[in-house]
């Protein structure tokens, strides 16, 4: 029986783990869904040898190498409470733009009208923000800053949902930093539009 001690793992073992995964996500070798399981998995790892298992399938013969630089993300959290909750575009249109909180989970509803977030300025609730977009023969357009991270849960009903590039942006999300703030976008477009636009931040 081997009775070698586990090694612990350090705070650089699990960034560079998380740094390898990125290589292999933008390699293709990893889904978005699958990087994020097995990041929080690396970060909380206790042992190295977890760590070597999550990139077990990934690097067969060689360690993977170092992920490419990316710019450090601007992050905009203030962990307060209240913020916007609420925005609403019914037979008309409302927009939030500059220096504004952005409420816990919030709701962007457009009926037949249109509502405009732009986050490059915002004021973050968390680590992650829950936004709830539900656009009905209307348009629902959010901003986002490319340093940070997109996960859209929405879907197209005779419409669409979907997430682009704007112009100007230089940097993929897969190249997006494993500890950026994340947007995750939930709803639906029925016969309208939910766009997320990734946009420079400047």
């Amino acid at each position: 029986m081997d009775h070698t001690p586990r090694l612990r793992a350090s705070d650089d073992d699990r960034s560079q783990t998380v740094a390898s995964l990125q290589e292999a996500l933008s390699r293709g070798q990893l889904t978005l869904g699958e990087f994020d399981e097995r990041a929080k998995l690396a970060y909380g790892a206790r042992f190295r040898d977890e760590l070597e298992a999550l990139l077990a399938d990934l690097t067969p013969d060689s360690p993977a190498p170092p992920a490419r630089p990316v710019p450090a993300p601007r992050h905009q959290i203030t962990g307060a409470g209240g913020g916007t909750n609420l925005s609403a575009g019914i037979l008309g249109s409302t927009s939030y733009d500059g220096v504004w909180q952005v409420g816990d989970n919030h709701m962007s509803i457009s009926i037949m009208g249109s509502t405009e977030l732009n986050l490059t300025e915002a004021r973050l609730p968390g680590q992650e923000t829950a936004i709830n977009a539900i656009a009905i023969m209307g348009s629902v357009e959010i901003y986002v800053p490319e340093d940070f991270r997109v996960i859209s849960d929405g879907a197209g009903v005779m419409g669409s949902f979907s997430v682009e590039d704007g112009e100007g942006v230089t940097l993929r999300q897969a190249d997006v930093a494993a500890d950026a703030p994340v947007i995750r976008v939930r709803g639906v477009g029925l016969m309208g539009s939910v766009e997320i636009y990734r946009v420079p931040r400047d």
